[in-house]
C-alpha cells in the first residue's frame, strides 16, 4: 500500500513538471509596437487641372515611448507633405499634410515615404486620383479623343529611367569584409529625371548616386557597397529608387547573394 501511494505522488509531480513545461505563457515585448497609419492609401478621385488638392494621412504612435519623424519624403517635386509637429507621444496621433500640384493630366498615383527614429524602413504612404480638365467635357467622343492625345504627349515628354544591369548576383564574401558593385541609371525620355528618395531593402548595404537629376539622354552612376557582418546569411538584399517617371516611380536594383552552404 505504502509503495502505491509512492508511486502516485511521483506520478502526480510528473504530470505537474510536464504541465508546467507545456503551458504558454505570453508576455508582451517591451517596446514591441510601430509608427502605423489609419490608412495608408486615398484615393481622392478626381479633381481639376492645375487645381492642387490636398489630403491628410493620420499617423499613429503604438510604440511605448515617444518618437520623432526625421524625414517626410516624396518621389516627385510636384508633391509637398509636411507635419505640424515632428514628435508623437505614446499613442497619439499626427497629421500628415500632403499636396498635389495636379499640373499633369490622367491618372496618377504618388508615394510619401515617413522615416522615424525606431524604424527600420520607411512608412509608405499612397496618394492617387485622376487629374481632368474641367474646361473639357467628356461626354462626347471627340472629347475623350483630346484628353486621350494629351496624356499621350504627357507620357511621351517625360523621363524614363532605365537602370542597367538592374538584376545582379554576388559571389560569396570569402575573405572579404566588403564588395562594392556598380550599375549605371540611364534618362531615356524628354525632361529631367528626378530621383526624390532611395529606401535600402535590408541592412548591410550602402549606396551612393552620382547624381539625382538626370536630364534627358543623360545617365548616372550608381555605386553599392555590400558589408559582410550586417549582410549576415542573407541571400537577397537591394534598393528602391522613388522617381518622377510616371511609369516608373518605383524602380528596384535587386542584388542575388551566394551564401556558403
Amino acid at each position: 500500500m505504502d509503495r502505491n501511494i509512492d508511486d502516485r505522488g511521483l506520478y502526480s509531480r510528473a504530470a505537474k513538471i510536464v504541465l508546467a513545461l507545456c503551458t504558454t505563457i505570453i508576455i508582451p515585448l517591451e517596446g514591441y509596437s510601430q509608427l502605423v497609419a489609419h490608412n495608408n492609401v486615398i484615393d481622392i478621385g478626381k479633381v481639376y487641372y492645375e487645381s492642387p488638392v490636398t489630403a491628410s494621412f493620420a499617423i499613429e504612435n503604438k510604440y511605448n515611448h515617444e518618437i520623432e519623424i526625421k524625414d517626410i519624403r516624396t518621389n516627385c517635386g510636384c508633391v509637398v507633405a509636411s507635419v505640424k509637429n515632428k514628435h508623437i507621444g505614446k499613442g497619439k496621433i499626427r497629421n500628415i499634410s500632403v499636396t498635389y500640384d495636379s499640373r499633369m493630366l490622367g491618372h496618377f498615383e504618388k508615394i510619401i515615404a515617413i522615416y522615424a527614429d525606431g524604424n527600420d524602413s520607411p512608412l509608405l504612404l499612397r496618394m492617387k486620383g485622376i487629374v481632368v480638365d474641367d474646361s473639357i467635357l467628356v461626354s462626347n467622343k471627340s472629347n475623350k479623343e483630346k484628353i486621350t492625345q494629351q496624356l499621350d504627349k504627357d507620357i511621351e515628354n517625360a523621363p524614363k529611367i532605365v537602370i542597367l544591369p538592374e538584376k545582379m548576383v554576388v559571389a560569396e564574401f570569402g575573405n572579404k569584409k566588403k564588395i562594392c558593385l556598380k550599375t549605371n541609371i540611364f534618362n531615356r525620355g524628354k525632361s529631367t529625371l528626378e530621383i526624390s528618395s532611395v529606401n535600402l531593402m535590408t541592412e548591410g548595404i550602402e549606396v551612393s548616386i552620382s547624381s539625382r537629376r538626370i536630364k534627358a539622354r543623360g545617365y548616372a552612376k550608381v555605386k553599392i557597397t555590400l558589408f559582410r557582418d550586417l549582410i549576415g546569411n542573407k541571400r537577397t538584399t537591394g534598393l528602391e529608387l522613388f522617381t518622377n517617371d510616371p511609369e516608373n516611380e518605383r524602380k528596384a536594383i535587386n542584388i542575388k547573394i551566394k551564401q556558403d552552404d
